[in-house]
């Protein structure tokens, strides 16, 4: 029976153990006569300063004159010459440094960027395993409304030990946290008004201001209640007032005069009286 054997090439890793270095190894030296030409150059300025012009010199300084041109053009010539000759290991040198720049960065990102991968991919499991157990210790304690989210846990590869369990400290972080939101509900089973502070307390997981909150809207509603009472309780007196003292139908209307001591508020008080009650008075 034949096996087939696979072949698995094994990935060797790249290594680069020189020292890197850039350095110029030499130095050319350029063979020429420039300098003298440049010497002769000054000459033939201070000469013509002082050249009384004739026919004779006239005709010399014309042949001079494209002797010096010609001169200065092969001078133009050999610069550019020698000045690209010299560039071309510096145009290569410059080239290659950039391409080998633009290289290593695009190395060192796919790296970075699988080194992240990475870690997310870890950091995942490390937040999974949190959840479980948040999630477990939240069913132990029949309470089915809270996040692990809502702890505010920075889920780091530093909450599990190095074989995987949960820190102590960790486990102490999540079960203080379910822990204080029992005994939150414990104190709010026991209001008056439970129902309506659970849903409160369900929003922000803060007890106290859960339980302002219903206590402050009652009080509300209890004062609206209590305007609405007083407002009924002093028609109904009005109109008992305006029934009593009603005159009765052909009833002579008869004057009388009378002096009242009493506080101000007594006087107000009857005042207001008497103009509910519909009397003339002055």
């Amino acid at each position: 029976m034949n096996k087939e054997i696979e072949l698995v090439k094994e990935i060797e890793k790249p290594i680069f153990n020189e020292e890197l270095k850039a350095e110029i190894i030499g130095k050319s030296e350029i063979e020429d006569n420039i300098k003298e030409l440049k010497e002769y150059a000054l000459k033939v300025q201070d000469y013509y300063k002082d050249v009384v012009f004739t026919p004779e010199t006239q005709k010399e300084a014309e042949e001079e004159k494209a002797s010096i041109n010609k001169l200065k053009a092969k001078v133009a010539d050999f610069r550019k010459q020698i000045v690209a000759e010299y560039k071309k290991p510096i145009d290569v040198f410059e080239t290659t440094a950039k391409e080998t720049e633009k290289i290593l960065e695009s190395t060192y990102k796919l790296i970075n960027d699988q080194v992240s991968l990475f870690n997310q991919a870890e950091l995942e499991k490390v937040s999974e395993k949190l959840k479980t157990y948040f999630n477990e210790y939240a069913m132990s304690k029949e309470i089915d409304f809270i996040q692990f989210e809502q702890l505010g846990l920075s889920v780091t590869k530093g909450c599990l030990t190095a074989t995987g369990s949960l820190t102590k400290k960790t486990e102490t972080a999540i079960t203080d946290f379910i822990d204080s939101v029992e005994n939150d509900l414990k104190l709010i089973n026991t209001l008056e008004f439970k129902d309506e502070v659970l849903i409160e307390y369900k929003k922000t997981l803060k007890c106290a201001n859960a339980i302002a909150e219903v206590q402050d809207r009652h009080a509300q509603l209890e004062k609206i209640e209590e305007e609405k009472k007083k407002v009924l309780e002093d028609n109904e007196v009005v109109e008992k007032i305006e029934y009593v003292t009603a005159p009765k139908k052909d009833e002579p209307i008869v004057e009388t005069q009378f002096k009242v001591r009493a506080t101000l508020a007594k006087i107000k008080e009857l005042k207001d009286f008497m103009d509910r009650g519909g009397y003339d008075y002055e």
